[in-house]
């Protein structure tokens, strides 16, 4: 069972799609997902590449060191065209 609960939170450098933080005690990984919709299926692959860049050039990891529990992030783009999916990850520690 997945515990954590959704953080939303607006800052100059804007924000993430989701957020998704463990709650106490269960676990110390948090995620930041961003999602890209793409026109043709062909650019998916690079718009994964994009949005994994974005979470890291905007920081958005930063905003979770409030969270002591929370040690490492998996940070994930999710880029879609129709039924057509790309995905890009990194893990990240803290």
């Amino acid at each position: 069972m997945l515990r954590c609960f959704l953080s939303i939170e607006v800052d100059d450098r804007g924000r993430p799609d989701v957020v998704l933080i463990p709650q106490a005690h269960h676990g110390d990984q948090a995620m930041i997902i961003e999602y890209k919709v793409g026109q043709q299926a062909s650019e998916l692959s690079s718009l994964a590449v994009q949005g994994l860049a974005q979470i890291a050039d905007r920081e958005y990891s930063a905003s979770l060191k409030v969270h002591s529990r929370v040690k490492r992030v998996l940070q994930i783009c999710i880029a879609f065209c129709g039924k057509k999916v790309a995905v890009q990850y990194a893990r990240v520690d803290l």
